[in-house]
């Protein structure tokens, strides 16, 4: 009896061990996510890497973060024929807020009225034409002027330090992309005088940092935002690590997309098993349940059902002797 009860202890630990060994869930199952790197600008530092491109920096360090730091490098898949690398403006735990390497489109005027309150509308057409066909991130709707990105305000007319009123609303948009917006910028630490992450700025007209394939002739990329000062100026940032305010007519600007992924998916359960297990092959699980760790599910299940076996028969055990007894 002693030795039934040691085998069956015995199997279900190991078994327990194997799934716990063999399955390994992804936390974060966007597959589209196709690489994150740590961004790091220090040049002397031995994980140094601000562009995501492997060819020009060789120390980049490939990270699989359950939260995402703001500037983390994300190469995504953005449709079927095209990656992008982006940065992270922000990480609410469900759905990551980031913004593209590179502008996306070049000599983009902010509108063609000449006056603020009609709003960034020739941007904004120009950018949402360009990423249509952007099927892997999520459709953002908002309405400029009451919308809160980021736990901001929505306020549309600002200062260079503060954003305190509305200078135009616009009806609610559905896009694949928006413009990021000075407080935004502001929460980045960015100012008139400067001080902006490199992030922010490279792939503009100079200073570039390991930057290749940008616009020569486009000086920076537009805001959302327009300032109080001037009923003709908006917000840009520019190749000088800061924002400025300038014409909304001026054409030598171009827009970057912000555009908003979910952490997971919900995709069907797929299973990818190579029975190699002593070289410590892994079992591939994505599934719809957020951050499922089913291999541990099973494991703990299955070393239940064996501590229950084994009581049950030390029970019986105990009850034959007890009869043997009396």
């Amino acid at each position: 009896m002693v030795k039934k009860i040691s085998f069956i202890f015995t199997i279900s630990i190991v078994f327990s061990i194997f799934i716990f060994g063999i399955l390994k869930v992804d936390a974060l199952n966007n597959n589209h996510i196709l690489k994150v790197y740590k961004y790091d600008a220090d040049k002397n530092s031995s994980t140094y890497c601000i562009t995501g491109d492997m060819t020009k920096e060789e120390k980049c360090q490939e990270i699989s973060p359950t939260t995402y730091e703001v500037g983390t490098i994300v190469e995504y898949q953005v449709n079927d024929n095209e990656n992008k690398i982006f940065y992270v403006l922000h990480d609410n735990g469900e759905t990551l807020t980031m913004q593209q390497r590179e502008n996306t489109t070049v000599n983009t005027v902010w509108n063609t009225s000449n006056n603020t309150s009609d709003g960034p509308v020739t941007a904004l057409e120009k950018l949402e034409e360009a990423t249509n066909g952007w099927n892997y991130v999520k459709d953002i709707t908002y309405t400029m002027g009451t919308t809160n990105f980021n736990q901001t305000n929505a306020f549309t007319g600002c200062y260079s330090d503060i954003c305190e009123k509305n200078i135009y609303e616009l009806p609610t948009r559905t896009a694949k992309a928006r413009m990021i917006t000075l407080q935004e910028l502001q929460e980045l630490k960015c100012g008139v005088g400067g001080n902006c992450p490199i992030w922010v700025y490279n792939y503009t007209d100079a200073l570039q940092y390991n930057a290749t394939g940008y616009d020569t002739n486009t000086k920076g990329y537009w805001t959302m935002s327009t300032t109080l000062s001037y009923s003709n100026h908006s917000y840009f940032v520019n190749y000088t690590a800061r924002f400025g305010d300038t014409n909304v007519d001026a054409a030598n600007y171009g827009t970057r997309s912000v555009v908003e992924v979910d952490k997971e998916v919900n995709t069907p359960i797929k299973v990818e098993v190579n029975t190699n297990v002593a070289k410590n092959q892994v079992v591939k699980v994505e599934d719809t349940l957020k951050k499922s760790y089913i291999g541990y599910v099973i494991g703990t299940v299955i070393l239940l059902l064996g501590i229950m076996v084994v009581y049950q028969e030390y029970n019986k055990s105990k009850l034959k002797i007890f009869i043997r007894k009396k």
